[in-house]
């Protein structure tokens, strides 16, 4: 009737928490539709993340002021879990669209492209000669930042490659100065480990790479060149965003990198 197994009920009874009405010389065990209410309020308590022991706690001195304390701090409770499941959908959906678009493009192509201004969540900027170690544990404080933030489940890191590193490349992969994860609204505040920096609105070249993230630099040549020969003039950076990456896709070959670098007429 109240859609738990029998271990569970027997558990309570044995920690004292929710006990039978009777038991009878047989050991079946009766329960009464008046005990209903408490065993439901168990529940209700177990969801906006009371332990047992403090349940039990609760229900052994529990009076009228106090349970009003304690409904008023169930409703913080589950405001605050409705806002990270909202959040975590919109992050959701963000994905799916990104997924979407990655079918529907034309790997290797250049496209033309007019965007809006995005908010992004930057990294400390990283010098071109940080050891690998050192690029590994910014990107690590940058996924703590999108775990805290509820951000994990949308839009993959990006990373910003400074256009001077284009034009004089550093061996056979690609060097990011900034790692960074697209917010909804601008931030005054700065963090210890990043800042908040805008993607201006303006024209972009737009290239989806295909093939794993360390060699996206193989596409730079070809929009340096397309840039060269329609007299646009560049950028400071340019910017990557994986569309499909190793959340949706085991052969990293099949990568989907978004590659955008403002320019302007010469």
């Amino acid at each position: 009737m109240v859609g738990v197994n029998k271990q569970t009920l027997l558990y309570y009874d044995k920690i004292h928490l929710f006990s039978p009405e009777y038991v009878d010389n047989l050991g079946y065990r009766y329960y009464t539709f008046t005990q209903l209410d408490c065993f439901y309020a168990i529940m209700t308590l177990k969801t906006i993340g009371m332990s047992l022991e403090e349940i039990k706690e609760y229900f052994d001195t529990r009076d009228a002021e106090r349970t009003a304390k304690l409904l008023q701090k169930g409703i913080l409770e589950t405001k605050k879990k409705v806002a990270e499941l909202v959040t975590l959908s919109r992050e959701m959906n963000k994905r799916i669209e990104l997924l979407e678009k990655a079918n529907h493009v034309t790997c290797g192509k250049i496209y033309i492209e007019h965007h809006e201004t995005q908010y992004l969540y930057c990294t400390k900027y990283i010098s071109m000669d940080a050891k690998e170690i050192e690029r590994q544990e910014i990107y690590g404080k940058m996924i703590g930042y999108r775990v805290l933030h509820q951000l994990h489940c949308g839009p993959a890191i990006g990373g910003m490659v400074e256009n001077k590193f284009l034009m004089n490349p550093v061996g056979n992969t690609t060097l990011y100065c900034r790692y960074y994860t697209i917010v909804d609204e601008p931030c005054e505040e700065d963090t210890e480990d990043g800042e908040y920096l805008e993607k201006p609105e303006g024209n972009y070249l737009v290239l989806y790479y295909k093939g794993a993230y360390d060699t996206t630099y193989k596409a730079y040549s070809q929009i340096l060149e397309y840039g060269r020969k329609h007299h646009f003039r560049l950028g400071e950076f340019s910017y990557e965003e994986s569309f499909i990456d190793e959340v949706s896709e085991n052969n990293p070959d099949n990568y989907v990198t978004q590659i955008t670098v403002p320019f302007q007429f010469e």
